[in-house]
């Protein structure tokens, strides 16, 4: 019999539930018109919340209630609650029209004053409010309301972000993509709409349902969406174009809640008619195994070449990692066995082994000629966001969504040691080239450089003013790379002579803007960069001396950087859709490449820096070469035939693409004729 246990507290009705991360703790919502933070010493048992002692609590757990923190404050129901990802703080909606944000990692909250310091009161919305939920890190709050909006609020300071105005009806639910992009909501005017989070811009709106949507959720991959309705349906929906697949019909009245399990490949749906129906793949429509093929093309989230340049690996949301021919594009071995999306994957030295990192909290070790799996290395809170390889290929560092850094034995997968001090997920990490430093980047905002043999931070630097996603040494170890959600690339002084100095901040050396074109002034691309670079104070933020240098050109947050073998350039991903190229030296902006019809999530140089390899969330790995340095051509393969072999180099606009290039003439390596069939070619500069 399954053990449970009973929860009691309430006095009303008890609307909303929500779990923490690592499930040791369950936040309710009720229309006592308070919120309850319930703790437990290990993840929970299955729980009944109620109001009331009940006369069959003699069959549950004889186990005593957990005491709960009771916050108070709203005047009237709880009628949504969510947990931030790092389980920091607890956000509420309720009928009074208001969002509360709650601090509880001191383990116990005052009063319900918003003037405590315990609690933020986001006031905007002008009827009920009937969903929250955080967003990506968790720096962001949205929420859904009955007066028509969704909003999106700093969840730090409580500032308002955006209003996102479309619906004609109450919005009812609102529900955040995985990679914190996007935005969708529900609404009784009987549609789903997506919206861009960073920009507000409205995406695909999807309506099939005969009634009010109730229901709302994202699949593991972001790629899919559910809904349930008042009609008695469930459907699926693509969440990138909007279109409408399976229509799932079993349930007599209202569909209530909506999730996906299994990876993607089941449904589960409560309805008001007391059931809850799993619904199969075959119910779904789609085909046996895996909703997506393995050998098919995903969203790939890191791109990375081999020591020889011979290879390029990818982490795909498919929960595998690819091997391809830099030179040819062919498909080599496919890495499976994670459970979860692959983020971030790394070359040992030797070039014979591979690591990934995954949502799935792992990390594995991997043969790459024949894609055999080795350690798998357990230990982190939370899914792991990166990975590197020290230089000797001894050590693997790993950086998580638990704030923290790990240190592993590559030979043997053994953890050697856990650095503390990020406040925010880390989501980008660096080896220097002599390997006794080891650089981060985080949520928090800041750069750590940590001495490896020490096992400490000597050094945090503070410049961006918005999540780091991504840290990379220049090859002679003095200066470190930068980019962030700000939209800015920094360059830093980490020399022993600045690392041993006092990180007292002063005003910024350089601002650098990069042109569109190679006319003098600044164009309308660059107004449009500068103002999103400044209107996060990218340019007015008080800096460590430590920074030389930020470079300004991207319109969008910045999720990848690295520097070439040389020294002589850096390249930049951006959600733009953009990789951008710049002089190491100086900082000047030497070229934009463009061809991506979705964010750039990783972007990397070949070991003799001839190549450029971009992965992006539009399904593509694009390889930019030099003119004078053309990709051999290599036979035209059909789009059966490609995806038949796993190909993930594709482009869908016309043949030849629209490059904006300044100094190098850069090529694109893959494109799709009108014949639709996929060839490497040396491709002439756009006119």
């Amino acid at each position: 019999q399954q053990q449970q246990q009973q929860l009691l507290g309430h006095t009303g009705h008890v609307y909303a539930v929500a779990f923490s991360p690592d499930d040791r703790m369950l936040v309710t919502g009720s229309a006592d018109r308070t919120v309850r933070v319930w703790r437990f010493q290990s993840p929970a048992l299955p729980v009944t919340a109620t109001a009331t002692p009940s006369s069959s609590s003699s069959s549950s757990s004889a186990s005593p209630s957990p005491q709960a923190l009771v916050l108070t404050g709203h005047t009237n129901w709880v009628s949504s609650v969510a947990v931030s990802p790092d389980g920091r703080s607890v956000a509420s909606g309720s009928r009074d029209r208001t969002v509360r944000i709650w601090d509880i990692s001191g383990g116990a909250v005052s009063g319900a004053a918003s003037g405590s310091g315990a609690c933020i009161v986001l006031v905007g919305h002008t009827e009920d409010v009937r969903s929250v939920a955080f967003l990506g890190s968790g720096k962001t709050l949205v929420s859904g309301s009955h007066d028509q909006t969704v909003r999106l609020w700093d969840s730090v300071s409580g500032a308002p972000r955006l209003v996102l105005r479309g619906h004609t009806g109450w919005v009812l639910r609102v529900a955040c993509s995985p990679t914190g992009r996007f935005v969708l909501s529900c609404s009784d005017d009987n549609t789903l709409r997506l919206w861009n989070a960073v920009t507000g811009a409205p995406g695909p709106v999807m309506e099939g349902h005969t009634d009010k949507v109730e229901s709302i959720a994202f699949s593991v991959d972001g790629r899919q969406v559910v809904s349930g309705s008042k009609d008695g349906t469930v459907r699926i929906w693509d969440a990138v174009s909007g279109a409408a697949g399976p229509v799932l019909r079993g349930h007599a009245e209202t569909v209530t809640g909506v999730a996906f399990a299994s990876g993607g490949r089941r449904v589960v749906s409560c309805s008001k008619d007391r059931s809850v129906r799993l619904w199969s793949v075959a119910q779904l429509g789609l085909p046996p195994g895996p909703v997506r093929q393995d050998t098919t093309p995903d969203c790939v989230w890191s791109i990375e070449f081999s020591p020889d340049g011979r290879w390029l690996l990818g982490g795909l949301k498919n929960k595998t990692a690819q091997l391809w021919q830099a030179a040819t594009g062919l498909a080599g071995p496919l890495l499976r066995g994670h459970v979860g999306a692959v983020t971030s994957a790394a070359f040992l030295p030797n070039g014979k082994q591979a690591v990934t990192a995954s949502v799935d909290k792992t990390l594995r070790i991997w043969d790459t000629a024949t894609g055999a799996p080795g350690p798998i290395l357990h230990g982190h809170g939370a899914m792991v966001a990166c990975v590197c390889v020290s230089p000797d290929g001894r050590l693997i560092a790993s950086g998580s969504w638990d704030n923290t850094v790990r240190l592993w034995s590559a030979s043997s997968g053994a953890p050697v040691a856990v650095l503390h001090g990020h406040t925010g997920m880390v989501a980008g990490l660096a080896f220097s080239p002599d390997g006794q430093l080891l650089a981060s980047g985080s949520f928090d905002n800041s750069v750590r450089v940590w001495d490896v043999a020490a096992r400490k931070a000597v050094r945090v630097l503070l410049g961006h003013t918005d999540d780091v996603n991504s840290v990379a040494f220049t090859p002679d170890g003095m200066r470190l790379v930068s980019g962030a959600d700000d939209c800015t690339v920094c360059i830093w002084d980490v020399s022993p002579g600045r690392l041993q100095q006092p990180p007292s901040p002063t005003a910024p050396t350089s601002l650098t803007t990069a042109p569109e074109t190679t006319t003098t002034g600044t164009s309308a691309g660059d107004s449009a960069a500068a103002a999103a670079a400044a209107s996060t104070g990218a340019t007015a933020v008080v800096r460590d001396p430590a920074l030389l240098q930020t470079l300004v050109g991207h319109s969008s947050r910045v999720f990848s950087v690295a520097v070439s073998r040389d020294g002589a350039q850096i390249v930049s991903a951006s959600d733009d859709k953009t990789v951008r190229l710049w002089s190491a030296a100086n900082g000047s902006a030497v070229a934009v490449l463009r061809g991506h019809s979705a964010g750039v999530g990783s972007a990397a140089f070949s070991p003799d820096g001839r190549l450029v390899a971009s992965a992006s969330d539009d399904m593509t790995v694009i390889v930019w070469t030099k003119a004078d340095h053309p990709l051999p051509l290599s036979q035209a393969l059909t789009t059966a035939q490609v995806e038949a072999q796993g190909w993930s180099i594709l482009w869908s606009a016309p043949f030849t693409p629209k490059l904006d290039v300044m100094g190098a003439q850069w090529q694109h390596a893959a494109a799709i004729d009108s014949e639709a069939a996929l060839m490497f070619a040396q491709l002439q500069r756009a006119a």
